[in-house]
């Protein structure tokens, strides 16, 4: 009986040791997917009908984006030491106009933006048009770590 119990006590041990919940990864939301919801939603935009790209962004990094269809500027998402959040600095032909969602919008020069994303908590969607025909989109989202994700959906 004796010999029972101490086998007892270690099977259970054992099983306990082995039961026990692993070490999660804290899961990010996905800002693809956020992204994609926003621009069907909104813009009734198919997000198959473009290419997407998904980055992480360190703070210091800054990361050139591809040129899109229709908008001959080059585009740059910088992450600042120091400051929440991420910029983009923008200049805008006319006929091109933008919308937005959680961003903060400042006007550097006739035609030139800055767009200031991921703020806060919440995901920022910046939306470049032509008419009603969207040229580019990125949306910034920041993370428990310190990095702000971004995905940039554009038309080629």
């Amino acid at each position: 009986m004796k010999r029972f119990s101490i086998l007892l006590v270690i099977l259970v041990t054992i099983g306990l040791i082995f039961a026990a919940p692993k070490e999660q990864k804290s899961k990010e939301p996905d800002v693809t997917l956020q992204l994609s919801l926003y621009l069907s939603q909104n813009f009734g935009l198919n997000f198959s009908v473009g290419i997407s790209a998904t980055y992480d962004l360190n703070e210091g990094k800054s990361v050139k984006l591809p040129k899109p269809k229709k908008h001959p500027h080059d585009i740059e998402i910088k992450y600042p030491k120091g400051k929440k959040g991420v910029e983009v600095e923008l200049v805008l032909d006319s006929g091109v106009i933008f919308k937005t969602e959680n961003v903060t919008v400042k006007e550097l020069e006739k035609n030139k933006y800055r767009f200031e994303l991921a703020k806060n908590s919440e995901p920022s969607h910046l939306i470049i048009l032509s008419g009603k025909e969207v040229l580019f989109a990125i949306t910034a989202l920041p993370t428990s770590t310190g990095k702000v994700m971004i995905s940039y959906w554009y038309r080629q």
